[in-house]
């Protein structure tokens, strides 16, 4: 193989002995790419190589002792190929391996039998959260979800607690069951009135995980006994006086499907009262909801209790400073505990804007005979 004109070429010995033989720019980079932190026999010899092919191409020969061809370049680019194609795969082989879905998380249903021929719909809901598992139960009494207590995994074995007062007295059950697959079995103790009697479950995994929906059968006695409010808003006379939180506690009425009760709470440092009166046709799903202020003003509103899940309220018309308020009133029944009051109004017939949002909250048990 002949030398560049005017140049003496050395037999290659392996150790980048051609930085004569390079540009002063290519060989610059070259002692860079020495320098660099790393193992310095594999950054000379990655040197070498690169240094190499380039007086390879320049001078169309090969060197002593490098048998270097095009077919071994290709082979290099198709290794450094199959390289990446490797990496891609591994990783959209992992990903699904970190999307599983958990294997509890959901609803299951099925039946609860107990006895030859007893038996009743059940359906077992399960929600993964930080600290585990919470869900309900729904079957086990009319109109009435029983929230769990207690959510105890292990393996491939789920024991769930709870307890709660139901339409016909107390109720409280205890349940171990086994998964395998979409099934979920097992056996229970159920104690309803005081009386006790062994179950057995046999539960299939619904096709979807189905988020607890909350149902609350319409009735007047939903609102009896004590709630702490939070009301956040704005000052808006004659519809609203603005945030403030407090307390109020329903009692039925002797005469009709009403309660009624005192809202007291702080405005603006000061200790601030109305009396709020709720009435419930049972047979059209009607409702009336009145609030008396202290100024002598009345806001009336009429609503449809037709959903389990909401109540919807519209106000009759209020006038002030020579103009028409109404508001529009949505209230969501979210559990036997807990309700949500969402407000908006509308002045001279125009567009709904939000007023203001409620949150109310149980602090103690409601009325029993109201139920």
């Amino acid at each position: 193989m002949a030398p560049f004109p005017g140049q003496e070429l050395a037999p290659w010995n392996g150790a980048a002995p051609f930085r004569a033989d390079l540009p002063e720019a290519e060989a610059a980079d070259l002692d860079l790419r020495e320098t660099r932190p790393g193992p310095g026999t594999r950054q000379e010899n990655r040197a070498g190589r690169a240094a190499t092919s380039r007086l390879r191409s320049r001078q169309g020969g090969d060197f002593p002792g490098c048998a270097a061809t095009p077919a071994m370049f290709g082979g290099m680019r198709m290794s450094r190929r199959l390289g990446w194609m490797t990496v891609a795969l591994g990783a959209g082989l992992a990903a699904p391996a970190l999307a599983q879905p958990d294997p509890w998380a959901g609803t299951w249903r099925g039946e609860l039998t107990s006895g030859p021929e007893a038996s009743s719909p059940v359906s077992l809901t399960l929600v993964a959260g930080e600290g585990g598992y919470t869900g309900l139960v729904d079957g086990l009494a009319p109109n009435h979800e029983v929230r769990l207590d207690r959510v105890v995994v292990d393996g491939e074995q789920v024991t769930v607690e709870a307890a709660a007062d139901t339409d016909f007295g107390p109720l409280s059950f205890v349940y171990t069951l086994i998964r395998d697959g979409r099934d979920l079995s097992g056996i229970g103790r159920v104690t309803a009135g005081g009386h006790g009697f062994d179950v057995t479950l046999a539960l299939e995994r619904a096709r979807r995980a189905d988020v607890p929906q909350p149902q609350i059968e319409p009735r007047i006695g939903y609102f009896s006994g004590s709630w702490r409010f939070e009301y956040i808003g704005g000052e808006f006379p004659p519809l609203s006086v603005g945030t403030r939180e407090g307390t109020v506690t329903f009692e039925p009425l002797p005469a009709g499907p009403f309660v009624r009760g005192r809202a007291g709470s702080d405005l603006y440092g000061e200790p601030y009262e109305e009396t709020w009166t709720i009435g419930f046709d049972e047979a059209t799903r009607a409702v009336v909801w009145q609030e008396e202020r202290p100024d002598g003003s009345t806001l009336t509103a009429l609503g449809n209790w037709t959903s389990p899940i909401a109540i919807t309220f519209l106000t009759a018309p209020m006038e002030a400073d020579g103009r028409v308020h109404v508001l529009r009133r949505v209230v969501r029944t979210t559990s036997d505990t807990a309700f949500a009051v969402v407000d908006e109004f509308s002045v001279d017939g125009g567009p709904f804007r939000r007023l203001g949002d409620g949150s109310y909250l149980r602090t103690g048990d409601p009325d029993p005979e109201t139920r």
